[in-house]
């Protein structure tokens, strides 16, 4: 105890406390941040996951992107084809039928319409 009360009554001096400092922020790293120092196994680990998490992001969007045109295709086609048969019905006596064109008009100037709402 006596040793404790002469080391705290003794004046230290400037470059020792600078010592002092320099050694606890070295020795605390980055655990001062609240980080524990990791090795340098432990910084690749971290560094793989990352770059496999932003790899399995970038296949989801690319996937959901992929998807919807696919449906956005598939939508297409089937407009495609049910024109094609309006347009290639015909009368009895071998004339186009020309309501199914124009229901086909109107259809398609609906369709803009509500596009151009959204």
């Amino acid at each position: 105890m006596d040793d404790s009360k002469a080391s705290a009554s003794k004046p230290i001096s400037k470059t020792q406390q600078k010592k002092e400092e320099h050694f606890k922020r070295r020795q605390m790293g980055r655990e001062r941040d609240g980080m524990p120092r990791m090795s340098e196994y432990q910084r690749a680990k971290l560094q793989y996951e990352k770059i496999q998490k932003e790899r399995k992001e970038a296949y989801e969007n690319k996937r959901a992107q992929m998807e919807r045109r696919e449906k956005e295709r598939e939508s297409a086609l089937g407009l495609r084809k049910k024109k094609d048969l309006a347009i290639k019905k015909r009368t009895k006596k071998g004339q186009p039928n020309f309501n199914a064109v124009v229901g086909c008009i109107v259809e398609k100037l609906m369709r803009d319409k509500e596009r151009n709402k959204d």
